[in-house]
């Protein structure tokens, strides 16, 4: 019996790690998306299986089409966000700070904040801004091409599964060829190193993701950008 777990076991709560100490003593291998996670999964559940294994997560594969993609010089000079919108969780304020009025973004997703209204309110007024809110997958998978780069985050002092983060949304990007900005979670950092296919923000504050949109701009403006996205393929 092979159990993937793709959900960080150690983030549940109390009664469906129980839950899973009783399931995984019929398991004979368990596998995660993220090494890190998979080390601390094991030190928290008390029954784990000998064998485990780590393999990478993949693009969203929901869409009933492929993830559409477009060439390097068909795109619409926007920077992209599809994923949660919250102030504490994912830092939807970043979107708003005066540093990056003079570039576009498209966000796309649902807003959790617990001042819902207040945040669509003002992403919705911002002139920089077009907030779509949630649309059909195979609407986010067409729009999602058009766009230069799509920011990858979430607020990794929440628990070590948001900073330990093997994102759908950054392995989506890559396929569509829509190279990601990411805050410096490990395996992000590791794949962008190792592959060249998006950017690194220094840290996860406004001023980090204001100097990742200037420098993802400039690429865009010059050569480097079709290389980047050569990178994606």
């Amino acid at each position: 019996v092979i159990y993937h777990a793709y959900e960080f076991i150690s983030n549940l709560a109390e009664h469906d790690i129980k839950a899973h100490e009783l399931m995984l003593d019929k398991v004979d291998l368990i596998i995660a998306p993220d090494i890190e996670r998979l080390i601390i999964d094991t030190e928290r559940v008390q029954i784990f299986p000998e064998r485990v294994a780590t393999i990478y997560n993949v693009a969203d594969v929901s869409y009933p089409h492929p993830v559409r993609t477009l060439p390097y010089n068909e795109r619409n000079g926007r920077f992209l966000w599809f994923g949660t919108l919250h102030r504490h969780q994912a830092f939807a304020d970043h979107f708003l700070v005066a540093e990056v009025r003079d570039y576009k973004f498209d966000l796309f997703g649902r807003i959790t904040d617990p001042n819902a209204a207040d945040v669509a309110r003002r992403l919705r007024e911002t002139a920089n801004l077009r907030y779509f809110g949630v649309l059909p997958a195979e609407e986010v998978n067409r729009r999602r091409a058009e766009n230069i780069f799509s920011f990858v985050w979430w607020n990794p002092e929440i628990s070590p599964g948001h900073y330990y983060l093997p994102s759908n949304r950054f392995f989506t990007s890559i396929q569509a060829h829509v190279p990601p900005i990411c805050a410096p979670h490990p395996q992000c950092v590791e794949l962008i190193k190792r592959y060249g296919c998006g950017l690194l923000m220094e840290d996860w504050s406004h001023e980090a993701f204001s100097r990742a949109v200037k420098r993802a701009w400039r690429i865009y403006e010059s050569d480097r950008f079709k290389t980047m996205v050569g990178f994606c393929e």
